[in-house]
């Protein structure tokens, strides 16, 4: 029985891809831009303001206090008033159909002088966002806007930390992509009607693995930290169950669970291990080590 168990598992490893998930804290937002990540300010008349370390307009929801990344009104230059677009863009992901991005944000004044965000992908892994206030470049898909009609009321830029997120579709896997996020606020800068300043804290790349029975997928998210693996099964309505399987097929521990679960690794020794994710007659099979 063992041995069958452990076929079946090896046989449905292609069925998932795998590549690496990561959190950006911002907790050194200069250095960023040595690793990877870019800054374009396209807002006209051009002010001096960029991407750059909170200094305290906020208290950031995760790490130290200012361990989050701004932008705001002085992307305009001083005293005047315009068209913010003013891009902060990521160092290359490689996508697969169902990964998804998330991260927190909030507004500084929403209220008073309100505040937009877009969330693009490019899927051409270059840098290029164009030259106008207006331009996207390579940056032709949205993925999200933040607050679309610029309002100050109910609805708008939340004004307290609040997570949001997106799945990437339509993509081959382990595409190289990039993801930009476009400060564009029309109407902004010190004199303008709009635009006060943003936060942005923990944003997330999640890889997806995906099994297929009858042609019907199962998507999940998968993580292994502290010796704990983490797993989220976003389309779950219904508890879905897991299982950890050891290298000969055993079954080391079973259990239901209702969008995420937490396996404890404390109790076993460091090697290969499985992990079943079953819901609604669907499963997948994600090999594990630690």
């Amino acid at each position: 029985m063992q041995k069958r168990i452990l076929a079946i598992v090896l046989f449905l490893l292609p069925l998932w891809t795998y590549s690496q998930n990561f959190i950006e804290s911002f907790e050194d937002v200069p250095s960023l831009f040595s690793n990877g990540w870019v800054q374009v300010n396209n807002s006209s008349p051009l002010g001096s303001g960029t991407w750059a370390q909170d200094n305290g307009n906020f208290t950031a929801p995760f790490g130290t206090s200012n361990s989050s990344i701004v932008v705001g009104y002085t992307s305009i230059n001083a005293g005047q008033s315009g068209d913010i677009s003013n891009w902060l863009i990521t160092p290359s992901i490689s996508f697969t159909e169902g990964d998804s991005i998330c991260f927190y944000t909030r507004s500084f004044q929403n209220a008073a002088y309100p505040d937009r965000l877009e969330v693009r992908l490019n899927r051409n892994n270059t840098t290029d966002v164009g030259s106008s206030t207006t331009s996207v470049g390579d940056f032709d898909t949205t993925l999200l806007v933040i607050n679309p009609t610029l309002s100050h009321t109910t609805g708008g830029y939340p004004m307290i930390w609040k997570r949001f997120g997106c799945r990437i579709s339509g993509i081959s896997p382990s595409t190289p992509c990039r993801i930009g996020l476009r400060y564009f606020v029309t109407d902004g800068g010190e004199t303008g009607a709009n635009s006060s300043t943003i936060g942005i804290d923990h944003f997330e790349y999640k890889t997806v693995f995906t099994g297929i029975e009858n042609d019907v997928p199962l998507y999940a998210y998968i993580t292994l930290a502290n010796s704990l693996v983490n797993i989220e099964v976003p389309d779950a309505v219904n508890p879905f169950s897991v299982e950890l399987i050891d290298i000969s097929g055993k079954i080391l521990s079973d259990g239901t669970y209702e969008k995420s679960a937490a396996i404890e690794l404390y109790n076993y020794r460091s090697g290969v291990y499985f992990v079943k994710i079953m819901y609604e007659g669907k499963y997948l099979i994600k090999k594990i080590s630690f």
